[in-house]
């Protein structure tokens, strides 16, 4: 599937604020010399509007891959998809069970054939990543999947899920809204290896179940084909069942609104446990589904202006063009970036590349309105790498015939075999060596491979890393270059031990001791036992001191074999540093000190221990965080000890204190504290506190009108951030809102307010909204051209400078803009009859519309002398074809004598005119007859026909 997601910039003019600064940000150069250009200067170039829709869940277009994530099996780089069954490539996202959940992209996996979809709907809604999943398979008469509890199962079902965003979660009573784009796939089919023919496509309608989940722990539900309910499902609950109607080869959107009944920490969306679409004409399918452009949140966070997402349009990164393009705004102005430099001359919403080998990049759209700019987010276009896809070696065994040699990683490749078969396996019967030719749609690669008669295979088992502690996490797998069906992983009692990852399975030193290892081949398996034996820990006691008044301090010491070769890195109550590195350390405080022992020999080791008071005095500190900015508060509760209490409060390391004989402490700002309490025998307890300052709440606006013509039309946009949502907005002290938008205002100065649900000051921002400049627009009514012949149609703007606005001209197939594009004077050049539509909108938004007929004479003119004289006198020696502007071109021009016969024919080959010859014989006067046969401009043909008159 190829989607291609770029970053639309829109630097929106926020009114009440002028911007100035020295970078010019769509001109490709560094103007402020500080190293960085156009949008890579962030600070010069920032806009003020967000890239997209805020979603609760991450990483929404499915735009970002990361290889690294657990589970991601790609070898390109940077994580892009390369081979089904990738959706744990997707930043944020995972599959939910045991069903291949899959990942595409349109440059690296725009298709899988002939099992998985060979293309992508078209175009692609957000950028160039998205998943897809299947709701139904029956590839034969008992198509039977059987789950990791050993049940079975007809249903076959993927899912998609993720962990919502940071610290967001869905809370119950709440309302939200979900949007995605479900895309359809082109019917296609295949023959399986039963001979079945099985039919690919996407049914509509079809039911989707949108599930919340409780916590983010739950999200994989178990090695299950089924749909969750009946897998029993552990903290998944059906929020909502929607039924989707689509058209093969397109996308649909869906829109859902819903009331959490619970609190949900994550996310999943697939089939819903309905019965399998099946086909009125054949008895096995499979049904296939993409989804994308995946967002969550509440309803009025869906009505903030954001850039919006650009769709990809092209197959694959060797077609012939790949079309980007970013959403239309009224009256908006745009400029295209890779890498953050401007495209120069790139000034549409649609941006069309011709691949290359630099096309590689990070494509963005800026798009600039009265109001603003925001910026897309960035659309990566990465060519890919071709993956190793068969085994050096297979080995044949006696007893068995055939071994059916299949790729390790299709990726949507084709095969063509040594002996010119190009099934996607291949049947190897005897040794020798073979070749298998792979190709994708730009890349063709060979490989070879040898084919061995044994009963043997070589093959090494390895523990990475090589040594380790109880605790640490090892990878145990299995390297050979045999062709292999696959590694189980058991117990000594051999319970399985299931890895979802190829690349081996991880334990946990200490939980399991001995793993044994099962390599299956044609000609049976291999068996190792692999012992877990962690490296020597270290050898440990201490002395722990109890502090009390009479012993206000003590120290703490390690007991161990040879000390001086271990470093020693101790913390204190608060996590920070403390001490000199060695064996013991002095305390004068209660509390959970931690130290680290390293030798390069031992396994590195932790301990804690607890210094305590002996004695009965103790200090409970209660501390109220900071919610606003000067709001912190604190109590100390001494107990115990010898009566009366002495409370002396502290900043920091101040000696002095700043509030005492209180228990109580209030309007605390952000720092370091500590309180200090002495009993009446003189003992004194001390306890620390930081106060962190909150997240600040900052607000932005922007103006427009709705309707420049209606004095109190006009609207305000806030856009809030920080603090703690959901926010609520107020204008000249009016009632709140939750909604951060104003209409219907007329021109004045307003004062407005948001508050966040902390519940402190609100942030007031004063705003200016200006009744904007009138003018009005002209252009001439009714023109008349010649057929191929071109005029200037000028805008007359009247009121404002016309510069300072921008023209968009409808139809544009036919216009040239030698003014640059946006001008309100452009070439029209129709091939027919047209009517021009202009809009033109000022620098405050404002727009006005005018339109004019351009009539066409489509008259055809075409000029053939009537008489010629082929004497060598280098006047009018050859009979000549002279088109007029209308004509695109001349097909044919023959000639032919007064009794029909052909004397003369051009149909566009190289030559020039008649010289009155046929062949090498020079022809007497007389009277001749032409025909020219032509194309015009509008794509008719018309022949033309007359006489001519040789003359000697």
């Amino acid at each position: 599937m190829l989607s291609y997601r770029l970053l639309l910039c829109l630097p929106f003019l926020l009114l009440g604020s002028l911007l100035s600064a020295q970078e010019d940000c769509g001109n490709g150069l560094d103007d402020d010399g500080d190293g960085l250009i156009d949008l890579n200067d962030t600070v010069d170039c920032a806009c003020g509007f967000a890239s997209a829709i805020p979603s609760l869940l991450p990483n929404p277009s499915l735009e970002d891959f990361d290889a690294g994530q657990e589970g991601c099996e790609s070898i390109q780089p940077g994580g892009l998809p390369d081979a089904p069954n990738q959706a744990n490539c997707l930043v944020g996202w995972q599959r939910a069970s045991i069903g291949t959940t899959d990942a595409w992209n349109a440059f690296t996996l725009s298709g899988s054939p002939p099992f998985f979809p060979s293309e992508l709907p078209q175009p692609l809604p957000s950028g160039t990543g998205i998943a897809g999943f299947w709701i139904g398979v029956r590839d034969s008469e008992e198509s039977l999947f059987t789950n990791g509890d050993g049940t079975t199962t007809t249903q076959y079902r993927e899912y998609l899920a993720a962990c919502l965003e940071g610290d967001n979660t869905v809370e119950a009573g709440n309302q939200y809204r979900l949007t995605f784009s479900l895309g359809f796939m082109q019917p296609q089919s295949f023959n399986s290896q039963q001979g079945n023919r099985v039919d690919m496509a996407s049914p509509s309608p079809i039911e989707l179940n949108i599930y919340g989940i409780r916590e983010c722990s739950q999200i994989y539900f178990g090695d299950f084909y089924t749909c969750p309910e009946t897998a029993g499902a552990e903290g998944y609950e059906l929020i909502q069942t929607v039924q989707v109607t689509g058209s093969a080869g397109a996308w649909t959107p869906v829109n859902v609104n819903f009331t959490a009944a619970s609190d949900y920490a994550a996310f999943a969306v697939g089939g819903s446990c309905a019965a399998d679409v099946g086909r009125s004409d054949s008895d096995f399918f499979r049904n296939y589904y993409f989804i994308d452009d995946v967002i969550l949140n509440r309803p009025e966070v869906f009505e903030q202006p954001v850039a919006g997402p650009v769709s990809v349009a092209g197959q694959t990164i060797c077609a012939d063009e790949i079309t980007l393009t970013g959403q239309f705004t009224s009256g908006a102005s745009y400029q295209w970036y890779k890498d953050g430099i401007a495209l120069v001359g790139e000034t549409a919403n649609i941006l069309t590349l011709t691949p290359s080998q630099s096309i590689d990049g990070a494509y963005a759209l800026r798009v600039t309105t009265a109001g603003g700019c925001a910026t897309t987010e960035d659309v990566v276009i990465q060519r890919p790498i071709l993956a190793d896809m068969v085994p050096d070696s297979v080995a044949l065994c006696p007893e068995l015939d055939t071994v059916f040699l299949q790729p390790t990683r299709p990726s949507g490749a084709t095969f063509t075999w040594s002996d010119g078969s190009t099934l996607p396996y291949f049947p190897v019967t005897e040794p020798g060596d073979y070749s298998v030719t792979v190709s994708t749609v730009c890349e063709q690669q060979i490989e070879t491979f040898t084919a061995l008669e044994t009963e043997t295979i070589s093959y090494q088992v390895t523990t990475e890393p090589e040594t380790y502690c109880v605790g640490d996490t090892v990878r145990i797998s299995v390297q050979t270059d045999f062709f292999n069906y696959g590694v189980a992983y058991n117990t000594l009692s051999y319970e399985p031990l299931f890895s979802n990852d190829p690349e081996g399975l991880e334990v946990v030193v200490g939980e399991i001791d001995s793993i044994v290892v099962q390599l299956f081949y044609g000609c049976g398996s291999t068996l190792d036992t692999v012992a877990l034996s962690p490296d020597v820990a270290f050898d440990v006691s201490a002395d722990v001191p109890q502090l009390s008044c009479e012993n206000p301090s003590g120290t703490i010491t390690l007991n161990l074999s040879n000390p001086d070769q271990v470093e020693f890195a101790w913390t204190d109550p608060a996590g920070n540093p403390v001490g000199d590195s060695g064996p013991s350390l002095e305390v004068s405080l209660p509390g959970t000190y931690g130290v680290e022992l390293v030798d390069g020999i031992r396994c590195p080791a932790t301990y804690t221990y607890e210094v305590v008071y002996a004695d009965s005095f103790r200090v409970n500190l209660a501390i109220d965080s900071l919610r606003c900015d000067a709001d912190g508060g604190a109590s100390a509760a001494p107990s115990g000890g010898t009566l009366p209490y002495t409370v002396n409060w502290y900043r920091a390391d101040v000696t002095d204190p700043f509030l005492s004989d209180t228990n109580r402490v209030d309007r605390l700002t952000p720092g370091d504290y500590r309180v200090s309490v002495e009993d009446g025998a003189g003992c004194i307890r001390s306890e620390f506190f930081t106060l962190t300052e909150p997240d600040s709440l900052t607000v932005t606006t922007a103006t427009t009108f709705a309707d420049c013509a209606i004095e109190d039309s006009g609207v305000l946009t806030v856009t809030a951030s920080g603090g703690a949502p959901p926010y609520t907005y107020r204008i000249d002290g009016g009632d709140p809102q939750t909604a951060p938008v104003f209409r219907d205002l007329s021109s004045g100065t307003y004062s407005v307010e948001v508050q966040d649900s902390r519940g402190c000051a609100p942030v007031v921002a004063t705003v200016t909204v200006t009744t904007p400049t009138p003018f009005t627009v002209e252009l001439a009514d009714e023109q008349v051209i010649s057929l191929g012949d071109s005029l200037l149609l000028e805008l007359r703007v009247l009121g404002v400078s016309p510069e300072t606005g921008r023209a968009v001209w409808t139809p544009a197939e036919s216009l040239s803009y030698p003014f640059g594009e946006g001008s309100t004077t452009v070439r029209a050049r129709p091939a027919r009859t047209t009517r021009y539509q202009v809009t033109y909108t000022s620098s405050e938004g404002c727009s006005q519309t005018a339109e004019t007929l351009v009539v066409v004479d489509e008259s055809v003119r075409i000029y053939v002398p009537s008489a010629f004289s082929p004497n060598g006198d280098g006047t009018n020696d050859e009979l000549l074809v002279y088109p007029g502007p209308s004509v695109q071109r001349v097909r044919s021009f023959r000639v032919h004598d007064r009794w029909g016969g052909l004397v003369y024919e051009w149909t566009g080959e190289a030559g020039t005119g008649w010289d009155g010859r046929v062949g090498d014989q020079t022809l007497n006067p007389g009277t001749f007859f032409y025909l020219v046969e032509s194309e015009l401009v509008n794509g008719r043909t018309i022949s033309t026909a007359g006489s001519v008159t040789l003359i000697r």
